[in-house]
């Protein structure tokens, strides 16, 4: 027969094991949903907002919307540029790159629609 000092400390054991178990299935929960393709996606998006809003004489603007007029590229296949990982990403979030343009200027809403899920997988 356990007296009422070892059934109280016993009660707070399995309290304390119970926080734990919630605590590492969510966290396990959370691990499992965002993968690192997920997290880079994410930051990438992120970015391509950040700089979407700044102004067009920012050199980072500036960048991010130019393209080459003159010049020659080598034969084979050409080096992924930045802006086609951003297309890809956007299109993954099942998204138009027009439609993206839009949102990015309401923060809340890219944060939201650009957040880290297992929606890329």
């Amino acid at each position: 027969m356990l007296d009422k000092h070892r059934r109280h400390s016993l009660s707070l054991a399995e309290s304390d094991l119970d926080l734990w178990a919630v605590v590492l299935s969510l966290r396990g929960n959370l691990c499992q949903e965002t993968t690192l393709a997920d997290r880079i996606a994410e930051r990438t998006l992120n970015w391509f907002g950040h700089v979407s809003r700044m102004g067009s004489e920012r050199l980072p603007a500036k960048v991010l919307h130019c393209s080459y007029i003159n010049g020659e590229r080598n034969q084979g296949r050409q080096p992924k540029k930045w802006m086609d990982n951003v297309n890809e990403d956007i299109e993954a979030k099942k998204l138009t790159v027009q439609r993206a343009m839009v949102l990015v200027w309401d923060r809340n809403k890219w944060k939201h629609q650009v957040a880290a899920s297992s929606s890329l997988k």
